[in-house]
C-alpha cells in the first residue's frame, strides 16, 4: 500500500510539471519558447517550440562568455603597451607617446575601481624618468581592429544611452559620459561633441546618431538643477589623450602636440594590464554589459573582424557538434535586433557548459535569483530564491532566461530556457507569470 501510495504521488507531481504552462496575457499572440533539461539523464523536463528561432535579446552572453572560457580561459590579461617612439634628452622626448590599443573594455572603467588608473599609471612612469616635455603627440594606435564602434544591427535608440556603447580598439571609461543639461558641461570633459537641451513635456530622451558627436537631450527633467543624463562616447580615444594631456600638464609635462613622424627608436614605457578574463566575464554577465560582451567576443577571436569573430565562433561550436543551421547572431550582447537562436540551442549550450572541465567556472558567472545582478528581485522570498542561476535578456517586447536550477549543495540539476517573444502585456507581469511557472516545474 506504501509503494502504492509513492507511486500515485510521483505520477501526480510528474503529471503536474507535464500540465505545467507559462500563461500570461495576450500568449496567443506571443512566441513562447521553453527548454528545461534534466543535467544528469538528459530527460525533457519541459518544452515548447524547442526548434523555434527567437530573438535572445542578453542571454546570447551566455553562449560569448562560454566561447571566451574555451579559447581564453580564465586568467587571460589584456595588455595595453605604452611606448616612447622618438629619442629622450634633457629631460625632453623628442617624439610621440605611442599608446598601443588591444581592445580591453576595463581601462577607467567604474565596474574595476581596484583596476590601476592607466592614466595615473602613465603619469607616474614620466615622472619616474624625468620626462618634462613631449616635443610630439599622444598617438592611440587602433589599427589593429577594424569595424569598430556601434554594432549596425543595433537600433539608433540604442546608442544614445548607456548600454548601447560600441567597442572600440582603445576604450575608455565605459565609453560613457555624462550630460549636466544646466549647464551643458560633461563629465568627463568632451571638447568635440555638440549638444543640445530641448524642454519637452515627455520622459527623458537622448538622441544620439550612430558615430556621431551632436546629441539632444529632451524631456520635462532638463532644466532642473543638477540634471544630467548618461550616454555613449564616439571617440574614446580622443577622450583619453585630452584626459592624459591634461593630467600631465597639471605636473609641469608640457605635450606640444605636433605632428612627428615615426622613428625607429623604440622605447618601452610600462604595459597595463586589466583584471582576470573571468572577473571581466563574470561582471559583463552579472550586469549584462553590452560593451564588455563585444569586447570579449574580439578577444576570443584576436586580430580578427566583427564578422570573421562570429564566423570563427560558429566554426568552434560546430566542431563540439552543434548544429548552426538555425541560428543568425550578429553580435556578441545580444542587443541586435536580428539575433536568432532557438530554445534547443540555448539548452544544450547549458547541458555541454555543465559536463565540460570549465563548469564550476562558467556556474559562477550567472547571478543567483532574489540575490544578484539583474535578477536581484527575481523569485525572491520564494522557495527558489538563490536556487536558480539565471542570465536574464530583455528587449522591447522580448524577456528570456537562461542558466541553471541548483540543488541544496549549489550544483547544477537543470539546465532552463524561457523565450519569450513580442509579448503585450506588462513586462512586469509577465516576469510574474514566469516566476509562477518555475515554481510549479520545480
Amino acid at each position: 500500500m506504501k509503494l502504492r501510495i509513492i507511486v500515485i504521488l510521483l505520477i501526480s507531481i510528474a503529471l503536474k510539471a507535464t500540465a505545467a504552462k507559462l500563461n500570461f496575457e495576450g500568449r496567443e499572440a506571443s512566441t513562447v519558447g521553453i527548454a528545461i533539461l534534466n543535467l544528469s539523464d538528459s530527460t525533457i523536463v519541459a518544452k515548447e517550440n524547442l526548434s523555434k528561432a527567437m530573438m535572445p535579446a542578453s542571454i546570447l552572453k551566455c553562449l560569448t562568455s562560454a566561447t571566451s572560457l574555451l579559447t581564453s580561459g580564465t586568467d587571460f590579461q589584456y595588455e595595453t603597451l605604452t611606448e616612447m617612439d622618438g629619442t629622450v634628452s634633457n629631460e625632453t622626448l623628442n617624439g610621440n607617446l605611442v599608446i598601443r590599443s588591444s581592445g580591453d573594455p576595463t581601462i577607467c572603467s567604474a565596474h574595476f575601481p581596484e583596476s590601476p588608473n592607466f592614466i595615473d599609471e602613465i603619469v607616474a612612469k614620466l615622472q619616474e624618468i624625468g620626462i618634462k616635455q613631449i616635443t610630439g603627440d599622444i598617438i592611440v594606435d587602433e589599427s589593429e581592429f577594424s569595424d569598430t564602434g556601434a554594432n549596425p544591427g543595433w537600433t539608433v535608440n540604442d546608442v544614445g544611452h548607456s548600454y548601447g556603447a560600441g567597442f572600440f580598439g582603445f576604450n575608455y571609461s565605459d565609453n560613457t559620459f555624462k550630460i549636466n543639461t544646466n549647464d551643458y558641461t560633461t563629465v568627463p570633459d568632451m571638447p568635440f561633441v555638440e549638444i543640445v537641451v530641448d524642454y519637452s513635456n515627455s520622459d527623458t530622451e537622448i538622441i544620439h546618431g550612430m558615430n556621431s558627436d551632436y546629441y539632444v537631450v529632451r524631456g520635462r527633467n532638463v532644466e532642473k538643477p543638477n540634471f544630467s543624463v548618461e550616454t555613449t562616447m564616439n571617440r574614446p580615444s580622443e577622450v583619453f589623450v585630452d584626459q592624459l594631456t591634461t593630467a600631465l600638464d597639471s605636473i609641469g609635462i608640457t605635450v606640444e602636440g605636433n605632428f612627428i613622424a615615426p622613428s625607429n627608436s623604440i622605447t618601452p614605457l610600462l604595459t597595463h594590464v586589466s583584471p582576470p578574463n573571468i572577473e571581466i566575464v563574470k561582471s559583463l554577465m552579472f550586469r549584462s554589459d553590452n560593451m564588455m560582451a563585444e569586447a570579449t567576443l574580439r578577444s576570443n577571436f584576436p586580430h580578427k573582424s566583427r564578422q570573421d569573430a562570429l564566423t570563427a565562433q560558429g566554426e568552434l561550436w560546430e566542431s563540439r557538434g552543434f548544429d548552426m543551421k538555425y541560428t543568425h547572431i550578429l553580435d556578441g550582447s545580444g542587443l541586435a535586433r536580428g539575433n536568432r537562436v532557438t530554445p534547443a540551442f540555448m539548452a544544450r549550450l547549458l547541458y555541454d557548459m555543465a559536463h565540460s572541465p570549465m563548469c564550476d567556472e562558467y556556474l559562477s558567472l550567472f547571478p543567483h535569483a532574489g540575490r544578484e545582478g539583474t535578477i536581484k528581485y527575481f523569485l525572491r522570498g520564494t522557495r527558489l530564491e538563490n536556487r536558480l542561476a539565471l542570465k536574464s535578456g530583455s528587449v522591447n517586447g522580448v524577456q528570456c532566461y537562461a542558466g541553471y536550477k541548483l540543488n541544496s549543495k549549489g550544483v547544477a540539476t537543470h539546465a532552463v530556457v524561457i523565450m519569450v517573444n513580442d509579448f503585450f502585456c506588462k513586462r512586469a507581469n509577465l516576469r510574474k507569470a514566469i516566476e509562477n511557472y518555475l515554481l510549479t516545474i520545480f
